[in-house]
C-alpha cells in the first residue's frame, strides 16, 4: 500500500508541499507499474486478486490526495489573502477588512478544494477502468487461447508480453493524454494540479480580499516570463469583475494565455488613482 502524504503547514513550505505530493505519487506509480507488469505471468484468478490490489493503490492515492487538499487550499488561500492585504498597506489603501473569513471566503475555500481533489479523482477512476480493461483483455486472450489450441500455437504468452509491454512499460501509468498528444503521467500530473491549484486558489484569495475592500483594479506581477502569452501583460491593469470601464478583465487575459497551468503570475490591488499611472 502507498503511505499517506504528510502534511507541511507553515505558509513557507509552498514548494515543499508540491515536492511532497509529487514524490508520494511518484510512489505510487512505481507500485502502480510493478502491479501491471506482474499481470503477465498470472492466470484469470489471480489477475482478479491482482485488481483488488491494485484497486487498493489508488484508493490510497485518493485518500492521500483528499489529504493533501484539505491541508494545503486553505494555507494557499490564506496566504493570498495576507499577500492582498500586505500589498494594500504598502501602498498605504483603506484596508477595513484585514483579518477573518467570512461565509463568502469559506465556501470559495471548499469550492476551490473540491475542484482541485476531483480533478485528481477524476483521473485516478480513468487509471482504474483502463487497468480493468487490460485484464478484461488479458483473460480473453485465455479464452481464445484455450478454444483454439491448434491455431494459436503458443502464441498466447506473446500477445499478453505485448499488451502488458504497452500498458505497463511503453505507456507507463498515463493520467491522461492532452489535446496535443502528449502523455502525463500520474506523478507528472499531480505535480502540475498541484502547483497550477495553489496558484489559482492564492489568485482567488488576492482577488477577494481586494474586492472586499473596494478595490476591483489590479495589476499583474513582472516575472520577465519566455512565455509569449503571459509576457504581454505583465504590468497590465486589470478589471477583477468588468465594473471599471477602459480596462481588460481578468477573464480577457485568462482567454489569451496568461494565469496556464504552471503559471507563476499574480497581481496586486491598485487604488484607481495609481492605475491611471500606468500606461495601458
Amino acid at each position: 500500500m502507498v503511505k499517506s502524504p504528510k502534511i507541511f503547514l507553515k505558509p513557507e513550505t509552498r514548494d515543499l508541499a508540491v515536492e511532497q505530493l509529487t514524490e508520494f505519487f511518484k510512489e505510487g506509480r512505481l507500485v502502480l507499474q510493478d502491479a501491471l507488469v506482474a499481470l503477465e505471468g498470472m492466470n484469470p484468478v489471480e489477475r482478479g486478486v491482482q485488481m483488488q490490489r491494485i484497486s487498493g493503490i489508488i484508493n490510497d492515492l485518493e485518500f492521500g490526495t483528499k489529504r493533501w487538499v484539505e491541508k494545503n487550499i486553505p494555507i494557499s488561500y490564506k496566504e493570498g489573502a495576507d499577500f492582498a492585504v500586505n500589498q494594500m498597506l504598502r501602498k498605504n489603501l483603506k484596508v477595513s477588512v484585514q483579518k477573518g473569513f467570512d461565509s463568502i471566503h469559506r465556501d470559495a475555500v471548499q469550492a476551490l478544494a473540491t475542484a482541485t481533489y476531483d480533478s485528481m479523482f477524476g483521473t485516478l477512476e480513468a487509471l482504474r477502468s483502463r487497468t480493468q480493461r487490460t485484464i478484461a483483455q488479458l483473460n480473453g486472450i485465455d479464452v481464445q487461447d484455450k478454444l483454439f489450441k491448434d491455431i494459436t500455437k503458443g502464441e498466447t504468452r506473446q500477445r499478453i508480453k505485448k499488451v502488458i509491454k504497452e500498458e505497463a512499460k511503453e505507456k507507463g501509468v498515463v493520467a491522461f493524454t492532452d489535446r496535443g498528444g502528449k502523455r502525463w503521467d500520474v506523478e507528472r500530473y499531480s505535480e502540475m494540479v498541484a502547483r497550477t491549484s495553489r496558484a489559482d486558489v492564492f489568485n482567488n484569495a488576492v482577488a477577494n480580499r481586494a474586492l472586499e475592500n473596494g478595490f476591483d483594479l489590479v495589476q499583474v506581477t513582472r516575472n520577465s516570463s519566455s512565455h509569449v502569452e503571459c509576457a504581454m501583460w505583465e504590468g497590465k491593469v486589470l478589471s477583477l469583475t468588468g465594473a471599471t470601464p477602459g480596462y481588460p478583465t481578468l477573464e480577457d487575459a485568462k482567454l489569451t494565455g496568461i494565469f496556464h497551468p504552471n503559471c507563476k503570475h499574480t497581481y496586486t490591488p491598485l487604488s484607481m488613482e495609481e492605475a491611471v499611472t500606468i500606461p495601458r
